[in-house]
C-alpha cells in the first residue's frame, strides 16, 4: 500500500513515500509536473522471473533517467541507450505536481517502448518518451517501465529457464502500478497500457495473457505487429545453440545453467548473435507452423503458463481472457524501416514464394496481383514492402480492433513529418525522410523535438495534429472516448482516423478493401 506523502514545499523538490522507500523527484514543465525516474519496480536476476523490489534506506535520487536494459552498445543508433545493466527493472513516473499528497484518483497511462524486443528503453532516443508535456496539458499520471530484452529478455532452455522474462516484467510493472500509484496522485481501477511496435505487441499479448487480467483497463497500441511467437520446444532449439556457443553445453542441465548465468555479458551477446546464424534458417525452413515467428529470435514464448496456443489465435477467436477496448492504429509505409529486421531466408525468395511461405498460395496470389498493378513492373522491393506492411500492420490491426470489445478505434498514419530528414538520417534510415515509416508518429504523440542540438520544431499543423493526439488518448484513458468526431471502428464500415496535414474521421478507404480483398484470406496467424 502507497503511504502519501505532501509537498514539503511547491518550490522544493517534490517527494513521496512508497512501500519501498522514500522518492525525491524534480518539477519540470514550469513547476506542474512532477517527476520521479529510474524508480526500482522489481529486481531482475539472469534468465529469472522478476522478483520483488528491494527496499532502500533514506531517500532515494529519483531526478535523473537511469540505465536501459542490457543489449549491446551501437555508436550509430540513437534508440540503443549508453547506460546499461541486467538489473535494470526501472520505471519513470510523470504526474501533476499539484496532486501529490492528495486523494486525486486520476488515469494512469503505462508506456512499453518499441525495439524489436532487443533494444530501447524506457526513456526513448533523445528522451522522447519523457511523458511532462502530456501530463502537463492533461490530467494524467504516465509510467514508462524498462523490459529486459534480446537474449536477457527472452532465452529458452529445456533445463529449466523457461523463457518470457521480459514479459513478466512489464506484468511487475503492472502490479507495481497497483499497489503504488495512489501515492502519485493515480486511480489503480483506471489503467491503460500503451506501446508502440514491440511495447503494442506486448499490450496485445497481454490482453490475450490469464495472468495480466485485471491489471488494466484500457489500450492503446501503435503499430502492432502480427508476429507469431515461438513455442517454447522451438525457442528451446535457439537456447540450446547459445548455449553451444558458450561452451556451456556437454554437462548436465544444472551445470549448463550455470555456466549461461555466470558468462559475460558481452559473451552472452555474441553467442546469442552466432546461434542466430546457424538456427534461425533451420527453423524457418523446417517444422515451424508460423512462420512469421521466425522475424524476430527473442521475444516472448507460448509456454503453456502465459500463453498456450498463438496470442493472436486467441484474440482473434475473441476469447482473450484480458481483453479491452483499444485504440489502434498503423503507418502507411511501415515496413520500410525495417527492412533490415527481415530474415535472409525472406529476402533470397521471389515475392510471390516469400509471401506464399506466410499465407499460403491463394492469399498470395491475390496480393501479387493487387500490388503489381499499383507498382511499376519489376519494383519487387516496393512489392515486398507495401504487402508486408499490409499483412503484418495495417490489416492484422483491423482484424485485432473488430475482434476487441467495443468500441475501439482504428487510426492510419500518412503524416509525413517535416523534421523526417534529419531525425531518421541520425537513425541511417535515409529512405524514411519523405515516408510515413514506423515510429514516425512517436515525437508528436508525446509532444517532444528531441534536444536542441537535432534543432527540430514542429509546424502549426503539426502543433495542431500533436495537441489532438494527446488530447484524444488521454481522453480515451479517462473515459474511453477520444475527443472530436473519431468514429468507433465497425465491420462494415472500417471507419477510423486519417491522418495527413489534419485528422479525418471516415473511412480508412484503400487499406480497408485490400484487407478484405487480399489478407483477411489468408487470416492472421502465420
Amino acid at each position: 500500500m502507497a503511504v502519501f506523502m505532501a509537498l514539503t514545499s511547491i518550490s522544493a523538490s517534490p517527494e513521496v513515500t512508497i512501500s519501498t522507500g522514500r522518492l525525491r523527484g524534480v518539477l519540470t514543465e514550469a513547476g506542474a509536473v512532477a517527476s520521479f525516474r529510474d524508480v526500482p519496480f522489481a529486481t531482475a536476476l539472469r534468465f529469472e522471473p522478476p522478483s520483488a523490489a528491494a527496499p532502500w534506506e533514506g531517500t532515494r535520487d529519483a531526478t535523473s533517467y537511469g540505465v536501459g536494459c542490457a543489449q549491446g552498445h551501437s555508436q550509430h543508433n540513437p534508440d540503443i541507450p549508453a547506460q546499461q545493466a541486467e538489473d535494470c527493472t526501472r520505471l519513470n513516473i510523470f504526474t501533476p505536481a499539484r496532486v501529490l499528497g492528495t486523494a486525486s484518483k486520476l488515469p494512469v497511462i503505462v508506456w512499453w517502448h518499441g525495439g524489436a524486443f532487443k533494444e530501447g528503453s524506457s526513456m526513448g532516443p533523445f528522451d522522447l518518451y519523457d511523458g511532462s508535456k502530456i501530463v502537463r496539458a492533461h490530467d494524467v499520471v504516465i509510467v514508462s517501465c524498462n523490459y529486459r530484452l534480446g537474449v536477457f529478455g527472452a532465452l529458452v532452455h529445456s533445463g529449466g529457464i523457461g523463457g518470457n522474462q521480459g514479459f513478466l516484467d512489464q506484468r511487475a510493472c503492472l502490479r507495481w502500478v497497483q499497489a503504488e500509484c495512489s501515492a502519485f496522485g493515480g486511480d489503480a481501477a483506471n489503467v491503460t497500457i500503451w506501446g508502440q511496435s514491440a511495447g503494442a505487441q506486448s499490450v496485445a499479448l497481454h490482453m490475450a495473457s490469464n495472468g495480466s487480467a485485471g491489471l488494466f483497463h484500457r489500450a492503446i497500441g501503435e503499430s502492432t505487429p502480427d508476429l507469431s511467437l515461438f513455442t517454447a520446444r522451438e525457442a528451446g532449439r535457439l537456447g540450446h545453440e547459445v548455449a553451444k556457443q558458450l561452451k556451456c553445453d556437454s554437462r548436465s542441465d544444472a551445470a549448463t545453467i550455470a555456466c549461461m548465468k555466470a558468462a559475460d555479458a558481452d559473451a552472452m551477446w555474441a553467442a546469442a548473435a552466432a546461434a542466430q546464424k546457424s538456427v534461425l534458417t533451420d527453423i524457418a525452413t523446417l517444422q515451424l507452423r508460423h512462420l512469421t515467428a521466425s522475424f524476430l529470435a527473442f521475444k516472448p514464448v507460448i509456454d503453456g503458463v502465459n500463453f498456450v496456443e498463438q496470442p493472436m489465435e486467441t484474440l482473434l477467436a475473441r476469447r482473450a481472457p484480458a481483453a479491452v477496448p483499444a485504440i489502434l492504429g498503423f503507418n502507411h509505409d511501415e515496413m520500410w524501416a525495417l527492412i533490415d529486421s527481415l530474415p535472409p531466408w525472406f529476402k533470397q525468395l521471389e515475392v510471390k514464394a516469400s509471401l506464399a511461405a506466410i499465407v499460403g498460395w491463394s492469399a498470395a496470389e491475390a496480393a501479387w496481383k493487387h500490388y503489381s498493378a499499383v507498382f511499376p513492373a519489376g519494383d519487387d522491393e516496393s512489392i515486398m514492402i507495401k504487402a508486408l506492411t499490409d499483412y503484418i500492420f495495417t490489416c492484422s490491426t483491423q482484424a485485432l480492433a473488430l475482434a476487441l470489445p467495443g468500441p475501439s478505434y482504428v487510426y492510419q498514419w500518412n503524416h509525413l513529418d517535416s523534421f523526417g530528414p534529419t531525425v531518421w538520417s541520425e537513425f541511417g534510415l535515409a529512405q524514411c525522410a519523405h515516408l510515413a515509416c514506423h515510429e514516425t508518429e512517436i515525437p508528436l504523440v508525446f509532444g517532444n523535438t528531441g534536444p536542441a542540438s537535432l534543432n527540430l520544431s514542429f509546424t502549426p499543423a503539426e502543433q495542431t495534429l500533436s495537441a489532438m493526439f494527446m488530447r484524444s488518448f488521454t481522453s480515451f484513458a479517462a473515459a474511453g472516448k477520444p475527443t472530436g468526431a473519431w468514429p468507433p471502428f465497425d465491420a462494415a464500415n472500417r471507419s477510423g482516423l486519417a491522418i495527413n496535414e489534419t485528422a479525418v474521421p471516415g473511412s480508412l478507404g484503400v487499406a480497408s478493401s485490400v484487407c478484405r480483398d487480399v489478407w483477411d484470406r489468408g487470416g492472421y496467424v502465420h
